[in-house]
């Protein structure tokens, strides 16, 4: 296969691979079927699933199609994670957040204009935050008062809206009530939580309207069982505003344990559908197969990702790689046994094609240091920009040096 060069879904190729057999590659994240001269009928489906081990050289590639990405005017949100894609997301003049626990993250959804659309994710949020447990339904009474008290809070002026003043339309006097339970998440209680979501303006909103790449570290959501759930539904709902018709692009590393929530089940069925319509496309990577196969939501995604790659991975399964994701004997062969670690090739399958490819980045040593995330190259992007300037021209300029030491 040598892909599709032009007349694919955004366009020309996303970029020029090289192929095993040292032949062209022309990759795209939406699955053109190069002999239909139409495209096919996936045409305009672009989510993508990423599988490898760490040290496959998946973190490389993602960073790679992100700066592709970016030179084609693409939206890009990043849920990252162990800040693998911070330095490329700075260097591309983007916005990074780390979120981790116990530092105020700057989300406020009671900030949100008051339309039907926020106001019904409004709703669910909160039953999300005080629900006794993930699968548990609130009593018609419960929800009656939530809602009751977020119609109290909305009528406030904006910048007086956050969940210390819903907390006061409740009654305090019921001590297993949802008074009790959103305490925890008040600052005005003294809460656990109140640096989650009770912060005095919202920070994320104007954020996410400026540059064209913007980056959040997952990390610490991803093991914290309480604060996962809501917080993923919150920028999930941002990132859905976001879907108006431009090229958008979500990546989400690890995204099994980000949508670990009965909360998500209806997103899993007909979000990708949605995305489809409205010219966005999810990329989600993971380091395991197994784990995404056990998670009914994330396996209802990625039966709707119609490009996969995979990584060499000597501990792979036929369970999870044949009967789970669809790939032949022979494909699963090669990503087993034939493509060895460290040699930056991969297995493109999209549809009933496969062809193997290498991104083999040698010489580019700088580039290499900005999309690689390793833990001493992001303290030294830290230490310059600190020195420089957080500006990309202040810094980027002696990060690249081959120096690197610099």
């Amino acid at each position: 296969p040598a892909g599709r060069a032009e007349g694919n879904h955004w366009g020309a190729a996303l970029t020029l691979l090289m192929t095993s057999a040292r032949s062209p590659y022309h990759f795209s994240l939406h699955a053109s079927d190069p002999r239909d001269r139409d495209g096919g009928s996936r045409k305009d489906t672009g989510h993508t699933f990423i599988c490898g081990p760490t040290g496959s050289g998946k973190t490389v590639f993602i960073g790679f199609l992100v700066a592709m990405l970016e030179r084609r005017g693409a939206t890009q949100v990043i849920f990252d994670k162990d800040r693998g894609l911070e330095i490329l997301v700075r260097a591309l003049g983007g916005e990074y957040l780390p979120l981790a626990n116990g530092v105020p993250t700057g989300f406020n959804p009671l900030q949100l204009p008051a339309s039907p659309e926020n106001v019904e994710f409004l709703k669910s949020w909160l039953r999300m935050l005080v629900r006794p447990a993930p699968d548990a339904t609130l009593t018609v009474r419960e929800q009656a008062d939530l809602d009751q008290a977020l119609r109290g809070t909305l009528a406030l002026d904006p910048p007086d809206r956050r969940l210390s003043r819903l907390l006061e339309f409740l009654d305090a006097t019921d001590r297993e009530g949802v008074y009790a339970r959103l305490a925890r998440w008040c600052a005005g209680e003294r809460g656990d939580y109140a640096w989650v979501f009770d912060n005095a303006a919202d920070s994320v909103v104007p954020r996410l309207s400026g540059p064209l790449v913007v980056g959040f570290d997952v990390t610490d959501l991803l093991d914290h069982e309480l604060v996962r759930a809501p917080a993923t539904f919150y920028l999930f709902h941002l990132v859905r505003r976001l879907l108006d018709g431009r090229r958008l692009v979500c990546w989400m590393d690890e995204f099994w344990r980000l949508l670990d929530d009965p909360a998500f089940e209806s997103f899993a069925k007909d979000g990708p559908k949605t995305w489809r319509k409205l010219n966005g496309v999810m990329c989600l990577a993971t380091q395991s197969a197994s784990d995404v196969l056990d998670s009914p939501i994330s396996r209802t995604i990625v039966e709707q990702t119609p490009t996969k790659l995979f990584f060499p991975n000597d501990n792979a399964s036929a369970e999870d790689h044949i009967a789970g994701f669809g790939l032949t004997e022979r494909e699963f062969h090669l990503v087993k046994e034939r493509l060895e670690p460290g040699s930056r090739t991969f297995l493109v399958k999209q549809g009933h094609h496969s062809v193997v490819c290498q991104l083999d980045l040698k010489g580019f040593d700088g580039e290499l240091a900005v999309i690689s995330g390793r833990a001493r190259e992001i303290e030294r992007m830290h230490r310059l920009r600190a020195e420089k300037g957080p500006a990309p021209g202040d810094w980027l300029p002696a990060f690249m040096n081959s120096d690197r030491g610099s």
